[in-house]
């Protein structure tokens, strides 16, 4: 269990460090054990010309992810796993996404998820 937890904090570390350091501007998601869904409280603005950036990834057990726009419309998803962590790019329109992470399984995964311009 604490081999897990101390697992968990050095992944989201890591993933705040590279994504703190390579964009200004990010917003985050945590999604711990108890927890079914999570989404971003902060909604990132993606000027015109930026792409999307999404990282996502799961310390166990499955956790699906979607982000959204401002206006509820579904921009991409997926499903992470410990093993099959997502980090890829997209382009959209200007304008505001947010980040959702959801459990797959029960209440006892642990995820992290950053959405970067």
């Amino acid at each position: 269990m604490r081999k897990k937890f101390l697992m968990f904090i050095g992944v989201i570390l890591i993933v705040f460090t590279m994504a703190t350091s390579a964009y200004a501007n990010s917003t985050y998601v945590l999604l711990t054990k108890g927890m079914v869904q999570s989404i971003s409280k902060n909604p990132l603005y993606v000027r015109a010309g930026h792409d999307l950036h999404v990282k996502v990834t799961s310390t166990n057990l499955p956790v699906s992810y979607r982000v959204i726009d401002s206006n509820m419309k579904l921009i991409t998803s997926g499903t992470v796993t410990d093993s099959t962590p997502k980090a890829y790019s997209r382009g959209v329109p200007e304008g505001n996404y947010f980040l959702i992470l959801k459990c797959e399984v029960d209440d006892l995964c642990s995820a992290s998820g950053a959405l970067n311009d």
